[in-house]
């Protein structure tokens, strides 16, 4: 999650205050209501939609 919201950080100057803390909630949140789906050893990637 920490390389997510560093790489996050970079590429938007507007999140400059992201926190890891912030990124993991959301992404927590999204695996608990089935919107994202997650296995151990898995790479999360954040970009547009296809």
């Amino acid at each position: 999650m920490s390389n997510m919201a560093d790489d996050l950080r970079k590429e938007i100057p507007a999140l400059a205050q992201l926190r890891d803390s912030d990124v993991r909630g959301v992404v927590q949140s999204m695996i608990v209501t089935g919107k994202l789906s997650y296995a151990p050893g898995l790479k999360i990637q954040l970009g547009p939609t296809r």
